[in-house]
Parts: C-alpha cells; sequence; structure tokens
C-alpha cells in the first residue's frame, strides 16, 4: 500500500505540473502564444532547427502579427532558413536587408548602409503581401504605378527597384523561384536640374555674418563655410581633413576611415582664396583636425534668413566651386579630378555643364560669325 500510495503521489504530481504548463501558454495562431499569467505575447517557432520563443512586446494581436512576421523573418535570415515553399515577402526582405549589412565596408559606406535600410523599410509597408514565389511582372508593375510609389521621387522610386532586384537575385539563388518579375520594369528618368548656386556677393555676406555672430563656434562656422566653397569638397571630407594633410600648395583629401565617395584619395589645388584662409585658421603648433565642429548647416541657414540670400546647403558651396572653375576657363576633366568624380568629366558636362546668366551672357559675346 506505501508503494501504491507513493505511485499515486508521483502520477498525481506529474498531472498537476502538466496540467500547469498547459495553463501558463495557449497557442493564438500559428508561431505565435499567449503567456496566460502574464497575457503577454510571444512569438514561438522553430528556425534553423532550434525551437525560438521571443516576447513581442505587445499585448495586442494585430499589431503583434506585424512584430511576430518582421522577428520570424529576421531570425530565419540570421540563421540562414529559407523555405523556398513557404518564403513570404517578410523573408525576402530580411534576407535582403542581412545581404546589405554583411557588405564589407569597403564595399559600402555606412551613409549607403543607412540609405538601404530606409528603402527596405518603405518596401515592407508597400510591397505585396502574396509569396513571391506567386509574383509576376503583372505584380511588380501594379506596385511600380501605384500612387504610393509615383509620391517617391525619381531617384528614391529607382533605388526601391533596385533593391526589389536585389532581393530577387538573393531568393533566385536560394531556389525560391527561377526567373525576376521586375527585370522588364523600367527604371524612372531622373531630370537632372542645374544646381542653383549662391553670387560671390552673397557668398561674402553670408561670411561676414556668420562671423559676427555672438557663439563659440562662430568664426570656425565662417571658416568652414569658406573652405567648402574654396576645395569644392563634401562636408564629410572636410570635417577629416589633418593640418598634416595641406601642404603650400595642395589639401589631401582622405574622407578618414570612411573614406571617400569613391573610395580614392585625392589632392586639390590651393586657390589664392584658400591660402588666405587657411594664414587666417593656422595656428602655431596646429595639428590634427582642421575643424572640430560637425557642419555648418544651421550656421548657414541662418545667416542667409538675416541677410536675405536664397537658403543654400554646405553641399550647395561644392557647386559653386566647380561653378566658378568652369567660368574661370579650368578645362572639366581637371576640375572633374578636383572634385573627385572618376568618370573623367561625364557627370561635370551633365550636372555641372550650365553657366550662370550673368557669364553666358559674356561669353555669348565673344562669339564672332
Amino acid at each position: 500500500m506505501h508503494y501504491l500510495s507513493a505511485e499515486f503521489d508521483t502520477l498525481e504530481r506529474m498531472c498537476l505540473i502538466n496540467s500547469m504548463k498547459k495553463s501558463v501558454w495557449e497557442k493564438v495562431e500559428q508561431n505565435m502564444v499567449r503567456h496566460v499569467p502574464t497575457g503577454s505575447l510571444y512569438l514561438r517557432a522553430k528556425v534553423g532547427g532550434k525551437s525560438i520563443r521571443r516576447a513581442l512586446g505587445v499585448d495586442s494581436v494585430r499589431p503583434a502579427k506585424i512584430v511576430r512576421d518582421r522577428m520570424l523573418a529576421e531570425l530565419r535570415a540570421a540563421a540562414g532558413s529559407f523555405n523556398a515553399e513557404t518564403v513570404t515577402v517578410g523573408d525576402a526582405l530580411a534576407f535582403t536587408k542581412r545581404w546589405y549589412e554583411n557588405r564589407p565596408p569597403s564595399e559600402q559606406k555606412k551613409s549607403s548602409l543607412i540609405y538601404r535600410r530606409q528603402i527596405l523599410k518603405v518596401l515592407a509597408q508597400t510591397l505585396p503581401q502574396t509569396s513571391p514565389r506567386q509574383w509576376t511582372h503583372q505584380t511588380v508593375e501594379e506596385w511600380w504605378q501605384s500612387p504610393i510609389i509615383k509620391r517617391y521621387s525619381a531617384t528614391r522610386r529607382n533605388g526601391m527597384l533596385d533593391t526589389v532586384r536585389k532581393m530577387f537575385d538573393l531568393i533566385i539563388e536560394k531556389g525560391v523561384r527561377a526567373n525576376d518579375p521586375s527585370a522588364r520594369i523600367k527604371r524612372v528618368r531622373v531630370i537632372t536640374k542645374p544646381p542653383s548656386v549662391p553670387g560671390r556677393g552673397d557668398l561674402e555676406r553670408v561670411l561676414v555674418d556668420i562671423a559676427a555672430q555672438n557663439s563659440d563656434y562662430a568664426v570656425e562656422s565662417s571658416h568652414m563655410v569658406a573652405f567648402l566653397a574654396y576645395s569644392g569638397c563634401r562636408i564629410g571630407e572636410a570635417r577629416h581633413v589633418q593640418w598634416e594633410d595641406i601642404t603650400d600648395e595642395t589639401i589631401t583629401i582622405t574622407g578618414g576611415e570612411a573614406g571617400t565617395k569613391n573610395r580614392e584619395i585625392r589632392h586639390v589645388p590651393i586657390i589664392q582664396p584658400m591660402r588666405e584662409l587657411l594664414e587666417q585658421m593656422r595656428y602655431d603648433g596646429a595639428a590634427g583636425n582642421v575643424f572640430t565642429i560637425h557642419s555648418p548647416r544651421f550656421a548657414i541657414t541662418n545667416a542667409c534668413r538675416r541677410c536675405g540670400v536664397k537658403p543654400f546647403t554646405p553641399h550647395t558651396l561644392r557647386h559653386l566651386f566647380v561653378t566658378v572653375c568652369l567660368e574661370s576657363g579650368v578645362d572639366i576633366p581637371t576640375v572633374s579630378r578636383w572634385a573627385g568624380h572618376k568618370d573623367g568629366g561625364a557627370l561635370i558636362m551633365k550636372v555641372y555643364g550650365h553657366l550662370r546668366d550673368e557669364h553666358s551672357q559674356q561669353q555669348a559675346k565673344r562669339v564672332r560669325f
């Protein structure tokens, strides 16, 4: 009797434990369970041969579905678990995101990765939610021509299309499908508008106004604006210029650890206004970064407002440098090299090939028949 009683107690405890286990977790729907004592929702799935349970962070089923799908897609992408039969849009986008994130820094700048993440976020919200296995050319074309996509700029839309094509390249490699339904989609034509640049008088007024402000960084901001205008370098490149990069004749543009946009070091000649600027800025024992501020963007915006000058940005000063060089008679290949373009001048001709009205009129007077 003693042994029977012990066995009965053990069996009763096991039944109680099993009963408690059943009551703790309640299945809500596929890959989603609820923790009964707290009411919290969890992802529960098998990924890469392992059972996974993750808190979804929301207690309402509808938003939890969105979090679940995104989380499951990211876990599958991270584990390399890709079921060709049941792949979802979320799976494909998560796998594409992982591909971009795993590219080495030598092949992709941080800003490019941020851009792709933004694109992928838009795609997750706008792409058809049916399986990519089922998509046809018509499916992609309808998405491409939808009002929600057409509201984006031509450049951003083309970036979306490039990312979708990369997604299909990757899932084709995974055996999800045999072809790319986006292959015949036509890119949007990007209409290049001549950049609007400030006049030299406007630039001088802005420089004086910035330097006159009651701020610890006013003079340095004014110097950085002038440096950008006289060198044509990008704001990220200017931030990384060291005093050691400056000789009597040239400034070496390295872009710091991130490198320049085309990942090549270049040498920009020191023109006379730059020489005068550097003489003002240089101090005994000058070393390290030439600038300590991140950007003079807000200083420019405020100065333009105070001076009644049409607003411009730090990057506009790059356009100004190129425009002034062209108007001064510097040949296009040389300007292209100074600006850090690798195309020998094609972009200069396309984007900067305009001349300001007053210069164009002056040149027209030189034409003789």
